[in-house]
């Protein structure tokens, strides 16, 4: 069953779908997550980078920097990693991960040639119906505030309206 959701999820983003829509295409469809939550663009997009769905496994990725904190870091070179091709069955080729991963790699190159915003009221603004943050969209006519949850999920997750940038102003 939660293989089916992987296979979607891959052929939802190569069919064109962001993170975001993605988890609102799957929560509106009463979907649930592996917590049995909503979908949310970061779950999915672990899902999209997993490579564990190939049948291949990245052993010791993390480690325990000693017995005593017991605390674990990410593993960048200090410790050998082992890689087990096969090991599993596969819910999703190799060619369709590498496919996703190009897909995305061209995604964030674009992403990081845009200018960085950073708008006055960004983290201020906290949603009357949900309590989400409001964050920035510009549309083709106005600057408007939007609560997060409103945009991820959609209107049937929260009953909020988008403010106009200039309205806010002069309201502050």
């Amino acid at each position: 069953e939660e293989a089916k959701i992987v296979k979607r999820i891959y052929d939802l983003y190569l069919a064109g779908n962001g993170f975001c829509k993605i988890s609102r295409i799957l929560s509106n469809e009463g979907v649930k997550s592996y917590t049995g939550g909503f979908w949310s663009k970061t779950t999915v997009g672990d899902i999209l980078s997993n490579i564990t769905y190939t049948g291949t496994l990245h052993l010791q990725k993390t480690y325990r920097e000693n017995y005593i904190t017991k605390r674990t870091k990410n593993n960048k070179g200090e410790k050998p990693l082992y890689i087990v091709e096969n090991n599993h069955e596969a819910i999703i080729s190799k060619k369709v991960f590498d496919e996703v991963q190009r897909l995305r790699k061209e995604k964030a190159a674009g992403k990081n040639n845009q200018a960085k915003s950073i708008y006055s009221f960004t983290g201020l603004i906290r949603c009357g119906e949900c309590g989400h943050i409001f964050k920035h969209k510009t549309t083709k006519y106005y600057d408007n505030w939007v609560c997060s949850q409103y945009d991820d999920l959609g209107k049937a997750y929260c009953a909020s309206k988008k403010i106009r940038d200039d309205v806010l102003r002069k309201a502050s």
